[in-house]
């Protein structure tokens, strides 16, 4: 037998099989025009991926929208023609770009408005509804790139027959993977026996829910390796799924995305009548077992995908309203005159129904949340009492009000231990950059559910004062985030809190699942548990539903 390279043919007992012509082991194919959310660090990351597979034989092809290139020799290791930044067209004088245009298709209208205020003039006329055209429009164009790169990528593939094709982008934005092909792509890439790594940078907006990225369904499709690069820290690994042809555990394209508590001083407060005590000093909160890690938590790579997790979950999930069910029961020990034991009596019980509406607060840099009770026990509350819906009628709405609303509704609670901080998404603030430095993170479990791996780690709070105060009193948390280990999604979290001066406990866990309306994960169900110097115990479950954005006829401006 003989073999010829290029128009080459086998002849093997008088038959005639077609032959595929050699490939490099490694193609790396650069999007060089995909947005980033950092340009300069999407590049910064493109340079150390490409040198850390520096020895590994390779070829190297540019993709945009109007072409996929090999790159010459000398530019290999650099490809400085790429960008990662994409000027978008103006649309009848409308200038808007595809992370302004998802947050208004999502309902975003702090977003909106903002739009209006720097495009429309005064009066704004027909303008809005221009903003709406232009908005289609520029997510059209994306989502038609981003099928122009797969027919492109597909195409090429059939000249890269076996060969792991390692392809560097910050995603393929898409409404819908049929209009961009990805099915038939998946088919056709099947057929090449090509081998695809996925290396996403972080693209401008969190592609979930409304939006998806083509690219990363393409990977779960295939199956193929998918891998995100936050920073230089994730360099070395994704070098080594490129380049030694690790394999990832695939992901589906589903999934992930949070909101913030108020400040200590406003909301989250725990308290119980103590009448006599004297302010006691709070024991540092004990050690965890399990395997520490290094300070700062940015080291930690699982945890800093979630501590981004957490930004993007503040900049998305605002003005928001969900229902809520909450049902509570209050017991109270009752010592028997016979023996002179004690045992535990329920003394009530209570179903509330209401609205929980959050709302960001750019100056304060921090939350809001107010619930609306619309039954208790079923019983609905008198409309005139009622004085959330009225905010949908309104201009503006001022701080004060909204903080007087919450702690009017708080007196629906049952027992005499009072709690003001049962917010479902508590947890998540010992993850922002605002406090995480005062955390002490420790690593303890990995689990494997459902296709993705899921890290425990447990917290201890260390700084003073703390998040949740008694009083002036610092109560310390300690407690568990359960974190996605390859998105940094948060899917469950614990906090338990001891304030000894009252005697007083708490435990708050909570659940999250995906939403189709969402980029991120929203809480499912809360459980509380909270007991008062061995007098009275107070347990609660909140399950949650119907997620929407808080629509009003005008413009929401929450003022001082």
């Amino acid at each position: 037998m003989r073999s010829l390279w290029g128009a080459a043919f086998a002849l093997v007992s008088g038959l005639s099989v077609q032959v595929a012509p050699p490939v490099d082991r490694v193609v790396v194919v650069i999007d060089g025009d995909a947005p980033a959310a950092d340009a300069a660090s999407a590049a910064r990351l493109r340079d150390a991926l490409l040198q850390s597979l520096d020895g590994v034989p390779a070829s190297y092809f540019e993709l945009q929208e109007g072409g996929l290139t090999r790159v010459p020799e000398d530019e290999a290791l650099s490809f400085r023609r790429s960008r990662f930044t994409v000027t978008p067209p103006t649309y009848a004088g409308v200038s808007v770009t595809f992370t302004e245009s998802v947050e208004v298709l999502r309902g975003n209208e702090f977003v909106r408005d903002s739009l209006i205020e720097r495009e429309c003039p005064i009066p704004p006329g027909e303008c809005p509804g221009q903003i709406h055209g232009a908005v289609i429009a520029e997510v059209r164009r994306v989502e038609a790139a981003s099928a122009a790169k797969l027919r492109r990528l597909v195409a090429q593939a059939h000249d890269w027959r076996g060969a792991r094709v390692v392809l560097f982008t910050a995603g393929w934005p898409t409404r819908d993977d049929g209009r961009v092909g990805v099915g038939a792509a998946v088919r056709q890439l099947r057929g090449t026996g090509v081998s695809l790594v996925v290396v996403r940078v972080p693209p401008p907006s969190p592609y979930r829910g409304l939006v998806g990225d083509a690219a990363e369904s393409l990977a779960a499709q295939l199956p193929a390796a998918f891998v995100t690069l936050s920073d230089e820290q994730d360099v070395a690994h994704a070098a080594l799924v490129a380049g030694k042809g690790v394999p990832l555990p695939t992901r589906a394209a589903a999934a992930a995305d949070i909101v913030t508590a108020p400040p200590a001083t406003e909301t989250a407060a725990i308290d119980a009548p103590a009448p006599g005590l004297a302010t006691e000093s709070v024991p540092e909160p004990p050690e965890l077992a399990g395997e520490e890690v290094s300070a700062p938590l940015i080291a930690d790579p699982v945890l800093r995908r979630a501590a981004a997790y957490v930004d993007t979950f503040e900049r998305t999930f605002t003005s928001v309203m969900w229902h809520e069910r909450y049902e509570q029961e209050d017991r109270v020990w009752r010592r028997l005159a016979a023996s002179g034991a004690s045992m535990p009596t329920v003394a009530g019980r209570r179903i509330l129904e209401s609205d929980l509406f959050f709302a960001w607060l750019p100056q304060d840099a921090t939350w809001i949340s107010v619930r609306d009770v619309v039954t208790v026990n079923g019983q609905p509350r008198p409309s005139g009492e009622r004085r959330l819906p009225s905010l949908s009628t309104r201009a503006t709405v001022s701080l004060p009000e909204l903080r007087e609303l919450a702690r009017e509704n708080g007196r629906f609670n049952i027992g005499q231990i009072v709690r003001t901080f049962n917010e479902p998404t508590l947890a998540l603030l010992f993850l922002d950059a605002r406090h995480r430095a005062g955390v002490k993170f420790m690593r303890k479990t990995d689990q494997r559910i459902d296709g993705r791996t899921l890290i425990t780690y447990g917290f201890v709070e260390q700084r003073r004062p703390t998040l949740i105060r008694s009083g002036e009193r610092n109560v310390p948390a300690s407690g568990t985030v359960r974190i996605d280990e390859a998105t940094g999604a948060v899917w469950s979290t614990s906090i338990e809190v001891a304030e000894p001066a009252t005697g007083l406990t708490g435990s708050m866990t909570v659940d999250y699942r995906p939403h189709v309306a969402f980029d991120v994960l929203v809480p499912h169900e809360m459980r509380e548990t909270y007991v008062s110097a061995s007098t009275e115990q107070v347990t609660a479950v909140a399950s949650y539903s119907d997620f929407r954005r808080f629509q009003t006829t005008g413009r929401l401006i929450l003022t001082p």
